[in-house]
């Protein structure tokens, strides 16, 4: 069966592709049911569906990716405190096999991420990807960065409003009224959303006005403001979803986001994208950033509770 889901992340329409690979009877509440187990695939995103329904359509169990299984429960089962569930903070980590120490200091990172999808990963000027999942990312100021002409379609695309990159709304034009033209500007409107946004882990509104107006957000709403400003000031810009490193604690990466600006300098005939974290005031991003993703923040979750990082090299 191939039926098409609308995405209201991305506004799209998914194609997905279910079979029914088992009926057999269970007994659910001790009732004799009818179970069917059926596989599913988004094809975008080259996840992985599963659910158990029952012959009346309703769904016992649904699985998401290696990460996510939702459970149909009793509500007083499902509200027990003291049930053991799994720390999606934690799920959202891809464990690594030892620290790194401080992201700051690192211009260059050779690992391998055992479980990366070949979809995943991108290749650029920043980082590339070799076989069996062994990328290669290195620290490179946006002056170093190759120049690489914008095709028009890509201009008009970096540039268009969206309904969620809604830059034509006031409280993103009141942002960007104060920062100066010049070269820079890109790197000013960085650290002009890290300033006026608070971070926080708290549910946050979907929009880039909503972002600015409510003045909070987590990564995703700092890099999707970030976008706005830059589309709004006529620079090309698009959101990155990839990871960082979260810290020597317990070493692992983080899922992260952030945002690329291209950027054009007096004289030359093409520009070059350049990387930018408003979350962490990088405007330099160190060498622990990986990008997965470009424009679809929820193409990682299918990656979640299904990588590991294993480091083969660190320069600092």
């Amino acid at each position: 069966i191939t039926f098409w889901q609308f995405d209201r992340s991305t506004l799209d329409d998914i194609e997905v592709k279910s079979r029914i690979v088992r009926e057999r009877e269970v007994r659910v509440s001790g009732v004799p049911t009818v179970v069917l187990e059926v596989d599913g695939r988004d094809e975008k995103r080259g996840l992985s569906l599963g659910s158990r329904l029952t012959a009346a359509g309703v769904a016992l169990e649904m699985t998401v990716g290696p990460g996510f299984k939702l459970v149909l429960e009793e509500e007083s089962v499902a509200k027990n405190p003291s049930l053991q569930v799994p720390d999606l903070y934690r799920l959202a980590v891809v464990p690594a096999d030892k620290p790194l120490g401080r992201p700051d200091d690192v211009k260059r990172l050779r690992l391998a991420l055992e479980g990366l999808p070949e979809a995943a990963g991108t290749s650029d000027a920043r980082q590339s990807r070799s076989d069996g999942g062994v990328l290669d990312v290195r620290r490179i100021a946006c002056a170093d960065v190759p120049s690489t002409p914008l095709a028009d379609a890509e201009r008009t695309k970096y540039l268009e409003a969206t309904p969620f990159i809604d830059h034509g709304a006031p409280s993103v034009h009141a942002r960007l009224a104060s920062v100066t033209d010049g070269p820079g500007r890109a790197e000013r409107l960085s650290r002009l959303v890290t300033g006026a946004l608070r971070y926080t882990l708290a549910t946050a509104p979907m929009t880039a006005s909503a972002i600015f107006e409510g003045g909070a957000g987590d990564c995703t709403e700092y890099a999707r403001a970030l976008v706005a400003l830059l589309r709004a000031g006529g620079i090309p810009a698009r959101e990155v979803s990839g990871m960082a490193w979260s810290g020597d604690g317990e070493p692992g990466f983080a899922f992260h986001a952030w945002a690329e600006a291209y950027v054009t300098t007096p004289g030359e005939s093409a520009g070059r994208w350049c990387a930018l974290d408003p979350t962490w005031n990088q405007v330099t991003l160190d060498a622990t950033h990986i990008a997965l993703s470009r424009d679809d923040p929820t193409a990682i979750i299918g990656l979640l509770g299904g990588v590991k990082a294993r480091i083969l090299e660190i320069e600092r």
